[in-house]
């Protein structure tokens, strides 16, 4: 069913979804769904990333909401008080199952994921999800509606490639020039060979002309100034994937404990990929 046809577009629709969630009148539960939308995007923002795509979609119906919105906020309150011990943390061992996921060493301190969903059931416009480590915690997260309409999946995964390339470039200059900290190439996994393929300056021109001005970006920092390096990752390993749709509970409780640090699994991971890398030699 189409979310976005829930919503109640006269004054009675309005009062009957007011007296159905328990509110005398349409006005007060458009007040309490702003107040805890507004206070999932802050836990979304300073610690609890995991919940960054529910908030900022929730948000999207913030001044129109239906009777399922309000449920979905209920859900998301109660989702909080099961999980109100998951916290980020500042672990660089942690971050070696991440790396050895993009085929690289333990050696960077600064690394990401980006992806990005082919439009959705409400809308036909995509949704931008990235997110970038340094010293094996989180600290920036994104999950965003896309401004076009895209036409494939590689399109809409370029133009996340290129927003997330936009902020590695912010950060990059951040911890060299303000903080002298030196880094080398940044290394972004993406999950899309195709978009990777064009991104590096492949790909058949007369099918991805209308992408230039997406992959411009990333061809730039990729391939001209080489301050990152787009490398694939299995969708299964993308952990970015969990801000840009709804999850099944298992991809999404392995997605969130490998975003929180949450349990002791990345040992037993990073152990299972040096086996594999091993048997293939």
């Amino acid at each position: 069913m189409n979310i976005l046809l829930l919503c109640p577009t006269t004054e009675a629709e309005q009062q009957q979804v007011a007296q159905k969630c328990g509110f005398t009148s349409y006005t007060e539960l458009v007040n309490k769904m702003r107040i805890l939308i507004g206070a999932y995007g802050y836990l979304a923002c300073w610690g609890r990333p995991d919940i960054r795509f529910a908030a900022y979609f929730l948000a999207r119906f913030q001044a129109r909401p239906s009777a399922r919105h309000w449920q979905l906020t209920q859900r998301l309150l109660r989702y909080l008080s099961h999980t109100i011990d998951l916290k980020l943390t500042f672990d660089p061992t942690k971050s070696k199952y991440d790396l050895a996921t993009l085929r690289l060493p333990d050696e960077h301190d600064l690394y990401g994921m980006v992806d990005s969903n082919f439009t959705n059931a409400d809308d036909t416009k995509s949704t931008t999800g990235y997110l970038f480590w340094f010293y094996g915690c989180p600290i920036v997260c994104e999950s965003k509606k896309q401004r076009c309409v895209t036409n494939s999946t590689s399109e809409a995964e370029l133009i996340a490639a290129s927003l997330a390339t936009r902020r590695c470039k912010y950060l990059r200059r951040l911890l060299q020039d303000d903080f002298h900290i030196k880094l080398k190439r940044t290394p972004i996994g993406e999950d899309n060979q195709g978009c990777i393929h064009i991104s590096r300056g492949g790909g058949d021109f007369t099918k991805s002309r209308h992408t230039r001005n997406a992959d411009s970006y990333v061809y730039q920092e990729q391939v001209l100034n080489k301050t990152i390096d787009l490398r694939y990752i299995t969708s299964a390993d993308n952990i970015s994937d969990i801000f840009t749709k709804a999850l099944g509970p298992i991809i999404y409780k392995k997605l969130r404990n490998r975003l929180m640090r949450h349990d002791d699994s990345y040992e037993e991971n990073f152990t299972m990929i040096a086996i594999e890398e091993n048997s293939e030699k």
